[in-house]
């Protein structure tokens, strides 16, 4: 095994893997490799629950989720939702208040910044530019144009908002929008242009742990994979948490285990050496 590669050995029997996406799962072109796939539908094959948990619109995991054979719920908006995308249900969904929304519009207006509002599970902007089109060219996805994001209204609140600026920006718009709007938004960093926002209950984490409840798996034999600060709430959920190298160096540091990168088949190589695809001869 790598060096790189530092995996403990947990002390029950994993029954559920919950695994971040961009930078985690999906490499740097934002596809699922094809030992990625094997290796998933070989764990899955073994009875382990594969849970996909995202900052991303359920409407963007629906192809993975496929891709990957699974029929567990996928976490979707960082924990906002979670949906059963075999029977269609939505068994959870927590959105942002509206005038903190509109706050929140005010202020991207102000400081001249794109925002992403996103609603029913679409997304929409004031204007098309290249960081709506970038975002586009992620998740595969077209956003929809209209005049102004006020015109929702309190009976339309957001799942999530999203800046979408250059990672510099990002780094000092963080924690600004953390102090301006605490205790009413959850604001966290995912991918380096991305500054995103929640209901202040939100999180990766409470969402896994709801979930593992449903399912009667307990915190002991959960492993989870991520890169960035917001899987960090995952890691207080699992007996395991493993971080691919390319993560930040935080969540390197708090992770309990450490494989390679996205682009090298991380969680592959992680869910090999754990045992969990091993196939009976």
């Amino acid at each position: 095994m790598s060096k790189s590669v530092q995996i403990p050995k947990p002390e029950r029997p994993i029954r559920l893997v919950a695994c971040d996406m961009d930078g985690t799962l999906l490499n740097s072109e934002f596809r699922l490799s094809p030992r990625t796939v094997e290796t998933v539908r070989c764990v899955t094959r073994k009875g382990v629950y594969f849970v996909l948990v995202s900052g991303r619109m359920i409407a963007t995991l629906r192809p993975f989720h496929q891709e990957l054979g699974l029929t567990t719920p996928v976490i979707g908006y960082n924990g906002a939702m979670v949906r059963d995308l075999t029977s269609g249900e939505t068994l959870s969904h927590t959105p942002i208040p509206y005038p903190i929304a509109e706050q929140v519009i005010a202020f991207a207006q102000e400081e001249g910044f794109h925002l992403q509002y996103f609603w029913d599970d679409r997304f929409f902007a004031v204007s098309r530019n290249p960081w709506l089109e970038l975002y586009e060219s992620r998740v595969r996805l077209k956003g929809e144009i209209v005049p102004d994001l006020r015109e929702f209204g309190p009976d339309r609140p957001p799942t999530k908002m999203q800046i979408i600026t250059d990672p510099e920006t990002v780094r000092e718009l963080v924690p600004l929008l953390q102090e301006r709007f605490r205790p009413h938004l959850y604001v966290t960093r995912t991918l380096p242009e991305y500054v995103e926002m929640m209901h202040p209950e939100v999180s990766k984490g409470r969402a896994l742990r709801e979930l593992a409840g449903q399912l009667r798996v307990p915190r002991e034999q959960i492993v989870v994979f991520g890169d960035a600060p917001n899987d960090l709430t995952m890691f207080e959920e699992a007996g395991l948490s493993i971080a691919v190298a390319n993560g930040s160096e935080a969540v390197r540091e708090q992770a309990d285990g450490l494989t390679l990168s996205n682009d090298e088949d991380g969680v592959a190589v992680a869910l090999e050496a754990l045992g969990l695809c091993e196939e009976e001869a």
